[in-house]
């Protein structure tokens, strides 16, 4: 309580992941409290926005890198999972070449691609 020096209730605290500050209203109106909040939400909408534009230009980027692109789970040497086993068995069989990139060394790729892909 010291630390945000509060000394009247009701006091809200509001913190914020890409603040360092931390923004206080002493006995606020609800219309005060909605208005702030709105802002910030929209600040935040505008940087999820560009990071989920950022993380799709990497997508395309790696999707038009080659004719045959794979994501899977590992490496085409060391495969993590029995499908991904079985898909480079088949493209090793019928000779397809291909590029893959591992999606476990990177969870945004992992966790867009299902976004992108739909």
């Amino acid at each position: 309580m010291e630390k945000h020096e509060i000394e009247f209730a009701p006091t809200v605290l509001v913190f914020y992941p890409y603040k360092q500050e931390v923004d206080k209203y002493v006995n606020p109106s609800p219309d005060s409290l909605k208005d702030s909040i709105s802002k910030q939400n929209e600040y935040y909408k505008i940087i999820m926005l560009s990071k989920i534009e950022r993380v799709f230009q990497e997508i395309i980027v790696k999707v038009s890198s080659a004719p045959m692109v794979v994501f899977i789970k590992g490496t085409p040497t060391e495969p993590k999972c029995k499908f991904i086993r079985r898909l480079l068995a088949h493209l090793s069989k019928y000779e397809v070449s291909f590029k893959s990139y591992n999606i476990l060394e990177d969870e945004r790729i992992r966790q867009w691609l299902i976004v992108y892909s739909n």
